[in-house]
């Protein structure tokens, strides 16, 4: 079958086999304990030696985790020592279900400064046959690592003492994603800093925030290629009582223009159980280049609460 051309538009392919379905849910939780972990090395180490060379590296033409647009990041440190765990499902209506857990733990370093290890360590995919031509991939179904990142956060303004809060962030993407003759990740390091700028107002009982970032991101798109990308991203937020809802819209623009410019829309809602746990939902809703739906469910700890209600030291 003669495979699509590079700057084939994601939308002109028929969603004749989006009734494509997961056949284990426990891997979602298995994942979380690491259990799939030696059957999905085992599997990256089979299909490694597969030609890889009609892969394109861009976010429009791999998995829903191989070059994910960016959440817009937090504008300020805080104090707040926090766990997220979530199990995720991602849905492409031309043919593409991928479910996978999502972890991330930060933290605060004296308000000034902040740092973070997150990444969705493995994933069990299942892709319609057109999906799999679409992409030049070699299998329609099984299970992959997943990539890690490292984040740095510097604080350049606080806006108890400036007009607003300004944070630089640099994120490092390790090559542990596999499954590059799948379209999966990349399996090749990646990184993208972002300045982001953020306000928020008192409004009765509420409080409002607003951000926006600028970024710009940079990965190998082939051995001898690289592609960069400028980003973007807007978020507001409303917080009151026990709940938070956030909403962003964020994307790059990569030069290579191979499916290589994702725009994506976001809405959480958070619920606080107290001071220590909290649950959330995510949705997710590509536009351009990842036309997929995700959904996310997912807790939150806040371990310097957790560790205060702990210790046998009055605080």
């Amino acid at each position: 079958m003669q495979s699509p051309s590079p700057n084939q538009s994601r939308t002109s392919r028929t969603s004749g086999d989006a009734g494509v379905s997961i056949g284990r849910w426990w891997v979602l939780f298995a994942a979380i304990l690491g259990v799939p972990g030696l059957a999905a090395t085992t599997s990256a180490v089979e299909i490694s030696l597969r030609d890889t060379s009609t892969i394109i590296c861009s976010p429009g033409r791999l998995g829903p985790n191989g070059l994910p647009v960016p959440y817009v990041n937090r504008t300020r440190v805080g104090e707040q020592w926090l766990v997220e765990a979530a199990g995720q499902l991602a849905w492409d209506p031309d043919g593409d279900t991928t479910v996978n857990p999502w972890f991330s733990l930060f933290i605060p370093l004296k308000d000034i400064a902040g740092f973070m290890i997150f990444s969705r360590p493995v994933e069990e995919f299942r892709t319609s046959e057109r999906m799999r031509d679409f992409r030049n991939a070699h299998r329609q179904s099984g299970i992959t690592p997943g990539d890690l990142y490292f984040l740095t956060m510097i604080q350049i303004l606080d806006a108890r003492k400036m007009p607003l809060d300004l944070a630089f962030h640099l994120t490092l993407k390790t090559t542990t994603g596999k499954g590059l003759a799948d379209a999966r990740h990349i399996n090749a390091p990646a990184y993208y800093f972002d300045l982001t700028a953020g306000k928020s107002w008192v409004a009765g009982r509420a409080t409002i925030g607003v951000s926006a970032l600028v970024s710009f991101i940079a990965w190998q798109a082939k051995v001898d290629a690289q592609d960069d990308a400028m980003g973007y991203g807007v978020a507001a937020s409303v917080k009151a009582g026990k709940w938070i809802v956030a909403s962003e819209i964020a994307g790059y623009a990569g030069w290579i223009e191979n499916g290589d410019r994702p725009l994506i829309a976001r809405v959480r809602v958070d619920r606080a159980l107290g001071r220590i746990f909290g649950v959330y939902t995510r949705e997710e809703a590509g536009i351009i280049d990842q036309p997929l739906l995700r959904c996310e469910v997912g807790m939150t700890v806040d371990v310097s609460a957790l560790w205060r209600a702990l210790s046998p030291i009055p605080r």
